[in-house]
């Protein structure tokens, strides 16, 4: 900081009550200009200028202090608790302290200060105060005139440089912008031309894969159908005999079984009782022996049906079992359509009255020879049909091996053709990619333009710089 100061001393002690104070007045700035604004200044006051042997003050005051352009005026002395009771008969040093900043030499008092000791002088100071108050004030004035002038000057120059400067960049920006414009307008319409050409070509190479397709598919489908069309013929055919021949086994059992019937009349036996009449049994399942000897675990099936003993599983409505001395009766009324239509399954001697159809265990052993035969042939069957339709799978595996085959080798073609596209593609990137070194090269000597175009700013930089030196030459040489 540079820092430029005139003291004055406006004191007095005539009568012992007037305060003394010291006032200072200077220009203050720094690197960066005039300084503005308040700022916190400290004034002290020393009995020697050597820093060293004398670094602790005799008399310190801290005030706000208003800078415009680099002006001040500050009265030291004014606060009631810290008076200037200093003597003034000898030298004095004033040291300013700027925020934490102290400036580098202090500044030694002229001799107005000591007239505080000299009670007739103290009208004349007044008076030399007054008007040096007066010259300070045309300086300042004169000084800010000076300044305002080396500004606006400043000003018109820069802005005179900037002009150039701008329309230089302007007229540059604009032939860069026309160039990089014709080359952009070129390579598109040399890209957009390469893209119409392969987006024909890949069309008619996807058209033609398009059609390869659907005609394997066809090929496939109709294959396909072809074999399952074969399958469901056997599959019916298997159906149809398997169906003829549980139609002959039916038929031959239901032979066998109506060899076997016994029919039986219950109005020509007598082995019915009273109590069972009282009841209009139809039938009565009975043991040929004892009562102790009926037979038990027998199945019954009819409309009505009657039943007492354990063990007996009987089927059909209206079932009882409140008949006395009765293994289980099948039947209900005196009708022979009542009677008839009844299938009893035993393993034991019964009796039976009424009409009905008996079988006994001999005949539900045919029956279970005849199914394990029926078992077997289905199984004889089912393995001839299982030859049959894995030689059908296999069939269809070689035919759908083959046609897969026959596509990878056309999937083989496909991709070495793109891959010769895909060649030529690269190639096409390559001429491009030449073409942008080609621009890149165009444009260096835009970039020595720039640079050229840098330089000339900063050559303009310097002036300016120039510029405020000088104008802090002036200002200056005007303190």
């Amino acid at each position: 900081m540079r820092f430029f100061l005139l003291f004055l001393l406006i004191a007095s002690n005539l009568l012992g009550d007037i305060q003394k104070t010291l006032t200072s007045q200077g220009y203050l700035s720094d690197s960066d200009g005039r300084i503005n604004g308040t700022k916190l200044v400290t004034f002290h006051i020393f009995d020697s200028a050597d820093v060293n042997s004398s670094p602790t003050p005799l008399f310190s005051e801290e005030q706000n202090i208003s800078f415009f352009r680099g002006a001040y005026s500050a009265t030291i002395g004014l606060e009631e608790n810290n008076s200037l009771d200093l003597s003034f008969d000898r030298q004095y040093w004033l040291g300013i302290q700027v925020g934490d900043q102290n400036l580098s030499t202090r500044k030694k008092l002229s001799a107005v200060p000591y007239a505080l000791n000299v009670e007739p002088l103290r009208i004349r100071v007044e008076s030399n105060v007054s008007r040096i108050n007066g010259l300070i004030s045309e300086l300042d004035l004169n000084l800010s005139n000076k300044i305002i002038t080396t500004e606006n000057t400043l000003s018109t120059r820069l802005s005179d440089e900037n002009t150039s400067i701008r329309n230089l960049v302007s007229t540059t920006d604009t032939k860069l912008a026309n160039r990089l414009s014709d080359e952009n307008t070129s390579i598109r319409n040399l890209v957009s031309t390469t893209d119409t050409k392969l987006a024909t070509r890949l069309s008619d190479e996807n058209t033609s894969i398009r059609n390869l397709i659907v005609t394997t598919e066809t090929t496939i489908y109709s294959a396909l159908n072809s074999a399952i069309t074969v399958v469901n013929t056997d599959i019916a055919n298997l159906d149809s005999n398997f169906s003829k021949k549980l139609r002959d086994e039916n038929s031959s059992i239901r032979n066998l079984i109506t060899t076997t019937v016994a029919s039986y009349d219950s109005d020509s036996d007598s082995l019915v009782d009273s109590n069972r009449v009282d009841y209009n049994i139809s039938f009565i399942l009975n043991s040929t022996n004892t009562e102790s000897n009926r037979t038990i675990n027998a199945l019954a099936i009819g409309k009505n049906t009657v039943a007492n003993s354990d063990e007996v599983f009987v089927i059909g409505r209206n079932n009882e079992n409140n008949i006395s001395n009765s293994l289980f009766v099948v039947g209900n009324g005196i009708s022979d359509t009542n009677r008839t239509n009844i299938l009893v399954v035993t393993d034991e001697n019964i009796s039976v009255f009424g009409k009905l159809i008996v079988e006994n265990i001999e005949i539900v052993s045919e029956i279970e020879n005849t199914k394990t035969d029926l078992l077997q042939k289905l199984r004889d069957e089912n393995s001839s049909l299982r030859t049959e339709i894995s030689d059908t799978n296999s069939s269809l595996t070689t035919e759908l091996t083959n046609t897969a085959n026959t596509l990878n080798t056309t999937i083989s073609e496909i991709n070495a053709t793109y891959s010769t596209k895909l060649i030529d593609l690269n190639s096409t990137v390559l001429s491009y990619s030449g073409k942008i070194q080609d621009m890149n090269q165009t444009l260096l000597p835009y970039d020595q333009k720039m640079r050229d175009l840098n330089s000339t700013v900063l050559s303009y930089s310097g002036k300016i710089a120039d510029l405020n030196i000088t104008a802090i030459t002036h200002t200056a040489k005007i303190s």
